[in-house]
């Protein structure tokens, strides 16, 4: 069976000219294309999002643990 084929999107957005400087000196810095680096930026955003769901999944379970005792 044929994979299926992914297309590209393209995002458009407005920023400021010194955020978009200091984005591109980041992006070279770590050898990135800006697309590169935007999919970074929201694969770290979205593992910090996983992981303080995590810490409040365990704060929950600890709480519940305490009261029970």
């Amino acid at each position: 069976m044929p994979k299926p084929v992914l297309k590209d999107a393209q995002l458009s957005v407005r920023i400021s000219s010194e955020i978009l400087e200091k984005m591109k000196q980041e992006a070279s810095e770590l050898n990135l294309s800006m697309a590169d680096f935007v999919l970074k930026l929201y694969q770290e955003h979205q593992s910090k999002e996983d992981l303080e769901e995590r810490v409040r999944a365990l704060e929950r379970a600890v709480f519940q643990q305490s009261n029970a005792a």
